[in-house]
């Protein structure tokens, strides 16, 4: 991958490896620069949005960036949410305050950005975003994390026609949102060992471009991570680009799954049970998750001998225990992945037979274990969940029962269903 690799995809000159074909960016614009200061209009003048706009921040983003570029374009609506919760009734509040408005501008990180992106999406209006933290890799996507009833969902949403990313502001980010940042990218290995296992064994379709165009800036970040606690701009410019990167992966794939396997699963499960919640950020978990994950998965691949697996379980009255009125779509979600019959017996051959080259293979997909574990301690990401105020049976109920969220096969099946989760779980170090 050569050159600048993000303005090659958004100007419509990439091909993709698998199709051939040009990869058609829905986005217009990204700016990564070490200060956009002076910027501001000219920036929004280039999406040719309509002439109202809504700018959205809360109360601290206002202060960091939302006045600033509610001084650059004083013609707009400045709309300041006190307290963002990413939830239905967020974003029909949000809907309504902007509804004389044309075109939105989101100033914020994870939450502000999903209201703004899920409410301009439902009212079909444009929507830009000027970033507040390097905490997810969000910004660019077409989903939107929104609560319902509950239940935390991805939804479908526009990408943003704009995403731009000041460093200086990034940089001044409290450093519990960089470490959020560094999380959501690294998860990318334990992501693409998910999705290619179960390319492996069940023969689901797997794109390898989202993962490739990651890998240089992934290098660059896992040498200097030590720097972004400095506020050094050069480490804090490849955390966003690599963030960048990995939401414009989930766009080539059109699914989130690039970026989301096993690691997030147990994520969700977090923050759909465990109550109260612990007030954890999203990339806090998946840093945690994602070291979960990766020492599951060399625990598994380090083995000689292939897995064997079992019918699974599928534990109804648990699962109604567990999700109350929610449990009929998880359980219909479970049901999907299941492995009984022939199509047991025909994955447990395949994982005889071919157990080394999917050991290879998977092998090859990943960052080294303690590389990584390096990388996540270096910005004082934790391996305890007590840490993030969660309780460690309940985590340990959470590695176990998250695969039943969703219908992506990953190693938590193949652990789960051989048997060698529990062991898995009872080593002595850390989870």
């Amino acid at each position: 991958m050569t050159g600048d690799i993000i303005h090659r995809l958004i100007s419509d000159r990439f091909r993709l490896p698998e199709t051939g074909k040009i990869f058609s960016c829905p986005i217009d614009s990204i700016a990564i620069e070490p200060s956009l200061d002076g910027f501001e209009s000219e920036l929004l003048k280039r999406l040719r949005f309509p002439s109202s706009l809504a700018i959205i921040c809360d109360a601290n983003t206002r202060d960091a960036l939302g006045a600033r570029i509610a001084t650059a374009v004083p013609s707009a609506k400045l709309v300041v949410i006190a307290t963002p919760k990413a939830d239905l009734e967020a974003v029909d509040q949000l809907a309504d305050a902007t509804r004389h408005q044309d075109a939105m501008v989101a100033v914020g990180s994870g939450t502000l950005n999903d209201i703004v992106k899920y409410a301009s999406f439902r009212r079909d209006a444009p929507y830009a975003v000027f970033a507040t933290a390097p905490s997810m890799n969000g910004y660019v996507t077409a989903t939107a994390s929104i609560s319902r009833d509950g239940e935390k969902l991805s939804l479908p949403a526009a990408p943003p026609k704009g995403a731009f990313f000041d460093l200086k502001v990034l940089a001044d980010a409290p450093f519990r949102l960089i470490q959020a940042g560094v999380g959501d990218s690294l998860c990318r290995s334990t992501a693409e060992v998910d999705w290619y296992l179960s390319h492996l064994i069940r023969g689901t379709t797997v794109l390898e471009t989202p993962f490739a165009i990651q890998r240089e800036e992934e290098a660059k970040l896992l040498q200097n991570l030590h720097r972004l606690k400095q506020g050094d701009l050069t480490s804090i410019k490849s955390l966003v680009k690599l963030l960048v990167l990995g939401g414009l992966g989930m766009l080539i794939a059109k699914s989130s799954q690039p970026g989301s396997q096993g690691e997030h699963l147990i994520s969700h499960y977090i923050d759909m049970l465990c109550r109260p919640h612990p007030g954890s950020l999203h990339g806090e978990q998946v840093g945690l998750t994602t070291r979960t994950m990766a020492r599951l998965q060399h625990f598994v691949l380090n083995r000689e001998q292939a897995p064997v697996l079992k019918e699974t379980t599928l534990d109804v009255v648990g699962m109604q225990r567990r999700f109350g009125t929610l449990s009929p779509a998880i359980e219909a979600e479970f049901r999907a992945k299941v492995l009984q019959g022939r199509h047991l017996c025909n994955v447990n051959e395949r994982l005889s037979t071919d157990w080394t080259s999917i050991r290879d293979t998977l092998t090859m997909k990943a960052l080294p274990l303690l590389p990584l574990e390096s990388g996540l301690n270096s910005v004082g990401l934790t391996d305890d969940p007590e840490d993030l105020g969660i309780d460690i049976a309940f985590y340990r109920d959470a590695v176990v029962h998250a695969r039943e969220l969703r219908n992506r096969f990953t190693m938590l099946d193949i652990a789960a269903d051989s048997g060698l989760l529990e062991p898995y779980l009872d080593q002595p170090e850390p989870h």
